[in-house]
């Protein structure tokens, strides 16, 4: 395992969260550890605030006004319909990871060899697949932009290396690094397991996918074990997290595009939790979650997820239904409600539950139900991303038991 790789299992595994290269293979892991308390990761850090210094040398990067609201956008969708999306030749099972802001492209993977990680890369241009290869093991592809354009990860030799596919072929990004995401400007950005400010990691970006690997700042603070980049937005925030010595918690920033740093705070309502995550930006909006005290005293039992607008700084709950992992450009997210757990937190019975018990969510408070298979129950099926518009959502479904193996990429038509 790499430096960077146990960097990645350490943040993930001790914020209640997943390791997103491992997420389509590990689904029972991640679902049990949904409620786990967002504990302790690793500790001190150099200090590196670099207030001044741009990110966008030479372009006028600054941040958004928070007094502006977002444009009027489209409506919430009030029905959706769920669909398959098709798998190549000779593949049984398979995973959609993420769909493009237009819903035209998705990527995802199929196991070659499960037990040793290694899996081919799928590209859906409509209802049309390719099955696509790369050297190595724990391939993955991150995410597409609406010119299909999509990241892609592998470890070679024990070493990450990070992908882009476009115009039919990949092409493999400068450095050894693992790089999270990628914006509609095709500017990358991700992590490496160390840099000058440390040996944790360090936040990087590609202006295009063959410009060089740039070191990019750590937020302010004692971050000796370093950060892990999240998402990049449009305007080129990056939101990023990790453990902060100081303060002994976890803690999450934007870095925007003039170099500025916006944390991402962990009140909501007036009321000051702590251990922020975050797992993605889309439009000025961030996802995550925070643990609030909920007078219970039980671990893990104020986890609530988090819906961040960036213009205005506020945080608004999304429940305590898991980490919320899915936004878009309007800030609709997707919402699952929770199984039984057995004795603490241990055991889980998924139980039977309405057909409309996964939502997807408006800021506003409005929700449209997002429907399982016929005969099935919400638990048999997940949401990975959606289109900007809401028309198009993908992710996965169980054809047997809930958190099995035997998964299949679905879309959701949405009007």
């Amino acid at each position: 395992m790499t430096d960077l790789r146990q960097l990645l299992t350490d943040i993930g595994e001790r914020a209640g969260s997943y390791d997103v290269t491992e997420r389509a293979l590990t689904i029972t892991r991640r679902r049990r550890r949904r409620r786990a308390a967002v504990g302790t990761t690793a500790a001190a850090l150099a200090v590196a605030a670099i207030a001044t210094w741009s990110l966008w040398p030479g372009a006028p990067g600054s941040a958004p006004d928070p007094a502006v609201s977002p444009s009027a956008g489209p409506s919430l969708p009030t029905s959706c319909t769920l669909g398959s999306l098709p798998l190549p030749d000779g593949a049984t099972y398979g995973v959609v990871y993420q769909v493009d802001p237009t819903g035209r492209y998705a990527v995802g993977g199929t196991d070659v060899d499960a037990k040793k990680y290694d899996r081919d890369l799928l590209f859906w241009d409509g209802d049309a697949v390719r099955r696509l290869s790369l050297p190595g093991r724990l391939q993955y592809f991150h995410d597409v932009n609406s010119a299909g354009t999509a990241l892609a990860s592998a470890v070679i030799d024990g070493k990450e290396s990070a992908w882009v596919y476009r115009d039919g072929e990949f092409t493999r990004l400068d450095g050894e690094a693992f790089a999270s995401d990628l914006n509609e400007s095709g500017v990358i950005a991700g992590t490496i397991s160390s840099g000058p400010d440390g040996p944790g990691g360090q936040p990087v970006r590609w202006r295009t996918p063959d410009s060089p690997m740039e070191l990019l700042p750590l937020p302010p603070g004692d971050w000796r074990h370093g950060v892990l980049v999240r998402g990049i937005d449009d305007d080129g925030t990056i939101v990023m997290g990790g453990y902060e010595n100081s303060a002994k918690d976890q803690m999450a920033y934007a870095l925007r595009p003039d170099g500025s740093w916006q944390e991402l705070t962990p009140t909501i309502d007036g009321v000051t939790g702590r251990n922020v995550s975050v797992y993605a930006i889309r439009g000025g909006w961030v996802v995550g979650q925070v643990l609030l005290p909920d007078g219970t005293g039980q671990r893990g039992s104020g986890i609530t997820g988090v819906l961040w607008n960036l213009r205005t700084g506020k945080a608004q709950s999304l429940g305590r239904s898991g980490p919320p992992t899915v936004v878009n450009a309007q800030g609709w997210t997707v919402h699952e409600t929770e199984p039984v757990f057995g004795p603490r937190g241990q055991t889980r019975t998924p139980v039977p539950t309405p057909a409309g018990s996964l939502w997807l969510l408006s800021p506003a408070g409005d929700r449209t139900a997002v429907p399982a298979p016929a005969g099935q129950t919400p638990w048999h099926v997940q949401v990975y991303s959606v289109s900007d518009d809401g028309r198009v959502l993908v992710g996965l479904r169980q054809l047997s038991e809930p958190y099995g193996k035997d998964h299949v990429p679905v879309r959701w038509r949405c009007s």
